[in-house]
């Protein structure tokens, strides 16, 4: 986790803002687990993050794993009836019950009580669950002990309608903030295990699967269409990680029951969730991806899996195949962070066979992208065997030639 920087985007801003770190969602699952495995109640998690980054998905995985039940409460279902309906039957002179919903956890069990959703609801409900949160009771309603308490939210920005709880302090003061970001290594692992589709487990008939390996398969090659946030803040139905579960469960599903993954039907249930360009171009890369290069393949090993693809490209002037290419690149590096000796290797290799206009704005593009990925350890050892490599002194001769070249051509004007 770090403190992120500005001039990062809307999310990084709002982190700096409400002076909040930012996390992973499996270093958010870490942070939440320990609280669970301690038993310690103060101080209740509250996770921030843009729709669809796997907020629930970080609750449902600890759940799974611990055997707790989860209360998922909404605050919005609260506004008018309250928490329960108070009563004066048996109770102490100058008290009174309280007659408690059935979504709140039961004496003896081991659960999680979750806030979804928290500042979806009016001021006086979200402030009906204070004690809840902080003291673990409401009027005679007290939380158990193996009850650990999350609350999730959307930020307060222009792209949501909620209430702005990050100007209470009251309520501020009770929370852990940490504000949930993609990272597309943690999606990766996810993806290729049975867990990624555990909430399915009914269309699966109990038996749930990986991602589809199509839907794999295009989304490590396109990297940077794991969240689509250019849509996302246009108002535009957009991919996420949550829409990509529902496009690998509808790809099994069509397979199921004999439909043309490829055909129009297709096309109008995959693009229903994560927009019609994005549906068109992954349909079109269902259909043939031979020409499509995985940016593993040129980071793990660029001469053996890429190269030759990468070549056809070039000479078949696919320019904006191999643009889209070198985002992926960068994406999928500092994204998934292998071995920087192999790849720094690797990308050196790769930026030899690209004009230089192209390898210039890879290089560029270096220090954004490892900010992105919170990764500038990770760059500085990029860079450190990248000035290793034998060939390093080839690419930045042949960068400054072209420099040089620019710079007369300019004089002349």
């Amino acid at each position: 986790m770090s403190r992120p920087k500005k001039g990062e985007g809307e999310a990084q801003h709002y982190c700096e803002l409400n002076d909040i770190p930012r996390a992973s969602v499996k270093q958010i699952k870490d942070q939440i687990k320990l609280s669970m495995d301690t038993q310690q109640h103060r101080g209740v998690p509250c996770i921030v993050g843009e729709a669809g980054i796997g907020k629930s998905q970080i609750v449902a995985q600890l759940a799974k794993a611990s055997g707790a039940k989860v209360y998922d409460i909404r605050t919005a279902h609260y506004g008018l009836v309250g928490a329960g309906i108070p009563s004066t039957k048996n109770a102490p002179e100058g008290f009174f019950d309280v007659v408690v919903p059935s979504v709140f956890p039961k004496p003896g069990e081991k659960s999680i009580m979750l806030f979804e959703e928290i500042n979806q609801g009016l001021p006086h409900a979200i402030s009906m669950f204070f004690s809840l949160i902080e003291d673990r009771r409401m009027f005679n309603y007290v939380l158990p002990e193996d009850t650990t308490v999350i609350a999730l939210m959307n930020p307060a920005t222009a792209q949501y309608a909620v209430t702005a709880v990050e100007k209470n302090a009251a309520l501020k003061r009770r929370l852990k903030w940490i504000f949930a970001i993609a990272n597309f290594r943690d999606w990766l692992e996810h993806a290729k295990t049975p867990a990624f589709h555990d909430s399915d487990s009914v269309a699966f008939q109990g038996e749930p699967k990986p991602c589809h390996p199509q839907v794999l398969s295009y989304v490590q090659i396109f990297n940077s269409n794991l969240y689509d946030t250019k849509a996302r803040d246009q108002g535009k139905v957009y991919a996420c990680p949550a829409t990509w579960q529902t496009v690998s469960l509808d790809m099994y599903m069509m397979e199921k029951g004999g439909y043309d993954v490829t055909s129009p039907f297709a096309l109008n249930r995959i693009s229903a969730s994560i927009g019609n360009t994005m549906g068109i171009h992954y349909l079109e890369f269902v259909k043939d991806h031979s020409t499509a290069v995985r940016a593993d393949d040129v980071i793990e090993d660029y001469t053996k899996r890429a190269k030759k693809a990468v070549i056809s490209l070039l000479e078949s002037s696919q320019h904006e195949k191999i643009n889209e290419l070198n985002v992926n690149v960068l994406r999928y590096m500092f994204g998934v962070q292998p071995k920087a000796k192999k790849a720094a290797h690797n990308l050196v290799e790769y930026l030899l066979d690209l004009p230089n206009e192209m390898r210039s704005s890879v290089l560029n593009q270096l220090r954004t992208v490892s900010d992105e990925n919170d990764a500038n350890d990770y760059l500085f050892d990029i860079v450190r065997n990248l000035q290793r490599h034998k060939n390093w002194v080839d690419v930045h001769t042949q960068l400054d030639e072209t420099q040089t070249l620019v710079e007369k051509a300019l004089e002349e004007v």
